[in-house]
């Protein structure tokens, strides 16, 4: 509650990568999972790295970003009729789409490990999911799971499923 927000891309990497880097690894093998920001900050790219979205959300006026939040799902009414408590967190929901939407250059990564990309068959981008393949140099899948930008609340048990294959390989 007492940390800064964090709207700057590097930052958030560097913060991620320490807290990997932290955590006492039995293997060198581990899995990423990362749903919509966590899949930017794995590779750059919650659409697939180089796809970007057009709307800039962070800079909405507060009507049309509870328009564009619900839109995209995820958003229970009980948290924007409570004003107290949109207050409280509209703030940090404005700082990561900030951090996602502002322009950084960086040099396209091609990784050696397996992508498995998740999306919502209602996502905009859902046709562009196999943009993905072109950044590993190892095995790529996908799937298009029933619902929106949220669809891990609807898909829980087969998400689950998914990661405990790639973690028994």
């Amino acid at each position: 509650m007492d940390e800064p927000l964090i709207r700057d891309f590097d930052h958030a990497a560097r913060d991620l990568f320490i807290q990997i880097n932290n955590i006492n690894l039995n293997s060198r093998h581990f899995l990423i999972y990362g749903h919509s920001l966590g899949a930017y900050l794995a590779l750059r790219g919650y659409i697939g790295p180089g796809i970007r979205e057009q709307l800039q959300y962070h800079t909405l006026e507060k009507d049309e970003f509870v328009k564009a939040l619900r839109k995209k799902g995820g958003l229970p009414d009980e948290l924007v009729e409570n004003k107290e408590v949109f207050e409280f967190f509209e703030p940090i929901i404005r700082a990561d789409f900030e951090l996602l939407e502002k322009k950084t250059f960086w040099k396209e990564q091609i990784i050696q490990a397996p992508i498995h990309a998740l999306m919502g068959s209602e996502e905009e981008f859902a046709n562009s999911i196999s943009n993905w393949k072109n950044y590993t140099m190892s095995d790529f899948s996908y799937e298009i799971l029933e619902g929106d930008h949220f669809f891990i609340y609807k898909n829980a048990t087969n998400i689950t499923n998914i990661l405990n294959s790639y973690v028994a390989m």
